[in-house]
């Protein structure tokens, strides 16, 4: 599910363009009225094929990137004021990622802060999960464009470096460029922001600690979030930084604002450790990257969060009793 204020502005901008929304509502099973009632959900799967099919409809392939054109952070709804309000755009990023549930559970955006290949840059990656063999090419980029726009109002300083799309748009990748003002580079692991790491650290002049306290305190007793256990937090956390060097226990514990002993004490209570669920993480990537794609096992090797395709190997030999090449080629 998705709060129907993510689709803020829709039906005005395909009126704009002398469309009528209301029939490809209809055909995904959505009142128009629906979109006036921000909290509203919506099934998330409806508002994918819903932008595949507008975007369609009217012929107009960066129909995504115009509709975050005239949104902006209030489209989150009551996590824009604990962001707004975060001391420091990498806290409010984390705060974007703690709470991007209430948004919809079926959306994700990550954090890493260090990329071995990367040193000076951070990235921001966002996920949309789909259940349709076609990417999610305009519900992605729409995704890109309201966060870049949302990093551009807390950061004007803000430094994006690139754009990476994980597909083929069906936007010109000259608009995209227009768009960002950077370049983008497609067919890539992920959908993601490549910032100056500087961006992360910057302040955000305006915050202030007690209406960020007030937020944080709303959230957290209005909306339950459905990865309750402890284990489940872990999995999630995991899952969203592989690809990263920050998939150590220290860290995600600090993820978790917890004490890495605590944290241990809490799976120990849920008879889990952290070394199993980080390994059942990789163990699902690992197949799914060498089974469904042909990318080289060095890309997969770092994709899993290993400094060294030989840990891959020993990894794949340790779970599977075969090494990488033998499962793809299987």
């Amino acid at each position: 599910m998705v709060r129907a204020g993510g689709m803020r502005g829709y039906s005005a901008l395909m009126r704009s363009l002398g469309h009528d929304p209301e029939p490809l509502l209809r055909r995904v099973g959505i009142a128009e009225s629906r979109l006036y009632d921000e909290d509203y959900l919506l099934p998330l799967q409806s508002l994918i094929d819903l932008f595949e099919d507008s975007a369609a409809h009217v012929g107009c392939p960066d129909f995504a990137l115009r509709l975050a054109q005239i949104q902006g952070i209030e489209i989150l709804g009551p996590v824009a004021i604990a962001i707004q309000n975060c001391p420091t755009v990498a806290e409010a990023l984390s705060t974007i990622s703690n709470y991007l549930f209430i948004q919809s559970p079926g959306i994700s955006v990550v954090m890493d802060r260090h990329i071995p290949e990367e040193p000076d840059i951070g990235r921001l990656r966002y996920t949309v999960e789909n259940q349709r063999e076609r990417a999610p090419r305009q519900a992605l980029e729409h995704g890109i464009a309201v966060a870049h726009r949302i990093l551009a109002f807390l950061n004007q300083q803000y430094d994006l470096r690139y754009v990476s799309l994980s597909h083929e748009p069906a936007a010109a990748r000259a608009v995209l460029s227009r768009y960002f003002g950077v370049p983008v580079r497609i067919n890539q692991p992920y959908c993601a922001l490549h910032v100056g790491l500087g961006t992360l650290e910057a302040p955000i002049p305006s915050a202030d600690p007690a209406l960020r306290k007030m937020a944080s305190e709303f959230l957290d007793s209005h909306f339950a979030n459905p990865k309750q256990t402890v284990s489940g937090r872990v999995r999630m956390l995991l899952a969203r930084n592989l690809g990263s060097s920050d998939i150590r226990k220290n860290t995600i514990a600090q993820q978790l604002s917890m004490h890495p002993r605590t944290l241990q004490r809490r799976l120990d209570a849920e008879n889990n450790s952290f070394n199993q669920i980080r390994d059942q993480v990789r163990r699902e990537a690992a197949m799914r990257f060498l089974t469904g794609s042909q990318m080289p096992l060095g890309q997969v090797a770092s994709l899993l969060g290993f400094s060294e395709q030989s840990a891959l190997s020993r990894f794949c030999r340790q779970q599977f009793q075969r090494a990488p090449s033998q499962l793809r080629a299987q």
